[in-house]
């Protein structure tokens, strides 16, 4: 693959790891009283109260509740990618309260919102610190969505994140180092965050580990290995790994059957030279039993003549002696 479909492929990965403007049928219904939103058809937003010990409380559950939600969007932290209930969950996190929710919400233009990417980008920034916020600030940052587009303060947002063990960020700074456009390439720094990303369970980053020991990029090749983050990816329901599963396993039975073609026609080659040769000492036995036979013949024939007195020369011998 050339430089310009690398670079191509590398771009892919960013746009699939946020599915920009999709929307999923919801997977399952939540409880009564109903809010009609769209692609998630059930929300139930949590009661309002006015005990500020009951909003904090309500707060923080709304921001576990769009961790939840990402989790199974984007296959994070092992979870099986279940996009409709993660959009769910999402949507409900933003009517309970979570800033991150709304954010991304009007990113993406759900829950009844329009998409509005500027005013996306000032509650991440409003946000503060908060992991999630900070690694949304830095996407939007690389792309320029709601604000000027800046890698290198993407990659310091994303680092902030990193740092706080957000998968998807410490993924998104190994892409930067397969990259080779904002800073230099380096694709052993790259395995290193695409394996930490990894074990924190996020399946893109297995998927990516697993081509990289597939194609010794960044470490030694390791086909082993590469099955091994392949089938995690895949057992979580991530599509590429199982399209790389299904073309390993076609090529696997392809080498079987061109293996065991070859063999059956050396066989078959081996069982021909045999016939041959077989066949060469049928002739010469036959041959030196036609041989054997005349010559015992024209002896037979010697001593008839010598008994005649022909054969003058064992005669003569037979006299002198």
């Amino acid at each position: 693959m050339d430089g310009d479909n690398i670079r191509q492929d590398r771009r892919k990965y960013v746009d699939e790891s946020m599915e920009f403007g999709t929307s999923y049928e919801p997977e399952v219904a939540i409880r009564k009283p109903k809010l009609k939103v769209n692609g998630a058809k059930e929300i139930v937003p949590t009661r309002v109260t006015s005990n500020p010990v009951l909003q904090t409380m309500m707060y923080q559950q709304s921001e576990n509740q769009f961790q939840e939600g990402w989790d199974y969007l984007l296959g994070d932290h092992h979870n099986v990618i279940r996009k409709a209930l993660g959009q769910s969950l999402i949507v409900k996190a933003m009517y309970d309260g979570s800033v991150v929710a709304k954010a991304y919400c009007l990113f993406r233009g759900w829950g009844d919102i329009e998409k509005n990417h500027e005013e996306a980008y000032d509650l991440l920034i409003k946000k503060g610190n908060n992991s999630n916020a900070l690694a949304l600030q830095a996407y939007f940052r690389r792309n320029g969505y709601g604000c000027d587009p800046d890698p290198i303060d993407a990659i310091r947002l994303f680092s902030s994140a990193a740092e706080t063990r957000h998968s998807w960020a410490i993924a998104m700074l190994a892409f930067f180092y397969q990259e080779d456009e904002v800073i230099p390439k380096d694709d052993k720094r790259a395995f290193r965050l695409y394996r930490k990303s990894a074990n924190l369970g996020y399946t893109r980053a297995k998927h990516n580990l697993a081509e990289m020991y597939w194609e010794g990029r960044g470490v030694l090749e390791n086909r082993e290995e590469a099955m091994r983050w392949f089938r995690e990816a895949s057992h979580q329901e991530y599509d590429r790994s199982k399209l790389k599963l299904e073309e390993i396993e076609e090529e696997e039975r392809l080498r079987i059957e061109n293996e065991l073609k070859l063999k059956q026609q050396q066989q078959k080659k081996s069982r021909g030279r045999k016939a041959t040769k077989l066949g060469l000492s049928s002739l010469r036995s036959i041959s030196r039993g036609r041989s054997r036979g005349s010559s015992s013949r024209s002896n037979s024939r010697g001593r008839n003549n010598g008994q005649n007195g022909k054969f003058i020369v064992e005669s003569s011998y037979m006299i002198e002696s």
